[in-house]
């Protein structure tokens, strides 16, 4: 789950440059910036579990 975590922070962390490019993208660049939020807290809860379980 961490792998496809990291794939999908790599991914949107990328889109979001080419989405500020546009002024129209105005609420897909907020959009962006919520999933990454939300992927990293989720790639946290990830690691610490990982962890605990070591």
């Amino acid at each position: 789950m961490r792998e496809r975590l990291e794939l999908i922070l790599q991914v949107l962390r990328s889109a979001r440059p080419i989405a500020e490019k546009n002024p129209v993208h105005g609420r897909v660049v907020e959009r962006i910036d919520e999933a990454i939020r939300q992927a990293e807290n989720l790639l946290r809860a990830a690691r610490c579990g990982d962890q605990r379980n070591h």
